[in-house]
């Protein structure tokens, strides 16, 4: 377990203790309710040990076998004296409120403390996030459309396997390849299918992970990353949404600029036998900060565009696997009916109609299911 793990457990521990105290405290654990008559009685049969007493509606009653439970209070003048004169242990509900307020104190404390280790870069769960990076099952052969930019990618497969093979002949690989193109069309999927087909780790996160309020922390974030990816020798880091991170710096903006400068340095540090290649994904490369599109950070761009008429009809006859589909459902004209459609959306569209198929029971999906769809 990391330190940052056992302090994380060390803070839900105190948490949790805190609100078992405040639940105690307070009277918040449930007891069984019993008539006032029948309080009175085992009173006046001496049955009753301890009582809290407060100006509350009930009250707690202890009797001398241990059992407990709650009656109504009476609220009367001098019946605290009553209560005394027959033997009766009375404890006031005020002592159980200062102790609440203690645990609620305690609780408040324990808040603090995770939000201020949070607020100074502790990297607790983006630091398990790059732990759990696994070699991804997912190859090229299951990426059904962009065939151009899969053959783009292709080569770095034997770059990141063999690095020192480039380096012999003083070959630079591009570090840094951006895919743009319009949302859905699997750009995180052919990140994905690189890292798989090369047998490498896949370290993804998203650009809005590395923007944060407390300066100095979306840095810290990204050294750690990059650490992460040394360490482990050859990897694929996949970088989604990078404009959220870097935008053109039009505005002064001191954690983005601290943010991005670490991004920036991190790149250009690379060895030239280090089989690390980043991927960047984004829907608008014009929005882009100039110096992440120079050479030696993102200086080769990969279009991931909308898949063509024959890409369609592959997306579809994978994504209609294991549904059954009516004979009716003619999936050459489907494809064809789709121009504007994305990788993702054909998706979408074949899971709606499946619902939709479900909903009324139907033996099969039929062309009026994918034609609501």
């Amino acid at each position: 377990m990391t330190n940052a793990a056992k302090w994380k457990l060390r803070i839900q521990i105190l948490l949790a203790a805190a609100l078992l105290c405040t639940a105690a405290a307070l009277g918040l654990h449930p007891l069984p309710a019993r008539p006032y008559r029948e309080f009175t009685a085992l009173l006046a049969a001496g049955e009753v040990q301890a009582l809290t007493l407060g100006e509350g509606p009930a009250m707690d009653v202890t009797l001398r076998d241990g059992m407990r439970f709650q009656t109504e209070n009476p609220r009367k003048e001098g019946y605290k004296e009553y209560l005394l004169d027959q033997g009766v242990a009375v404890r006031e509900a005020g002592t159980s409120v200062a102790l609440g307020f203690i645990a609620v104190a305690a609780l408040g404390a324990g808040a603090w403390a995770l939000s201020r280790r949070r607020g100074k870069g502790a990297m607790q769960g983006y630091a398990a996030m790059g732990e759990e990076a696994a070699v991804p099952a997912t190859t090229f052969a299951d990426v059904g459309a962009n065939d151009e930019a899969r053959a783009s990618l292709r080569g770095l497969v034997d770059f990141i396997q063999h690095p020192d093979r480039y380096a012999a002949y003083g070959a630079r690989i591009p570090r840094g390849v951006l895919l743009y193109g319009p949302p859905g069309t699997g750009k995180t999927l052919m990140a994905r299918a690189l890292a798989g087909e090369a047998g490498v780790p896949f370290y993804a996160v998203s650009g809005s992970d590395f923007v944060q309020v407390y300066v100095g922390v979306g840095a810290s974030r990204v050294r750690e990353l990059f650490r992460k990816a040394r360490k482990a020798g050859r990897a694929v880091v996949f970088i989604d949404e990078i404009d959220a991170l870097g935008k053109k710096r039009e505005s002064v903006n001191d954690e983005r600029e601290q943010t991005l400068n670490a991004l920036l340095t991190e790149m250009s540090g690379f060895g030239a036998q280090e089989g690390v290649v980043v991927l960047a994904a984004t829907n608008r490369v014009d929005t882009l900060d100039e110096a992440l599109l120079r050479p030696g950070r993102f200086d080769r761009q990969v279009e991931v565009a909308l898949p063509t008429r024959a890409e369609r009809l592959r997306i579809l006859q994978v994504h209609a696997q294991g549904k059954p589909m009516a004979e009716d459902v003619d999936m050459p004209r489907l494809a064809e009916d789709t121009v504007t459609f994305s990788g993702a959306k054909l998706e979408a569209m074949l899971n709606e109609a499946a619902i939709l198929a479900a909903q009324r029971q139907a033996p099969a999906i039929d062309s009026r299911d994918i034609d609501r769809a």
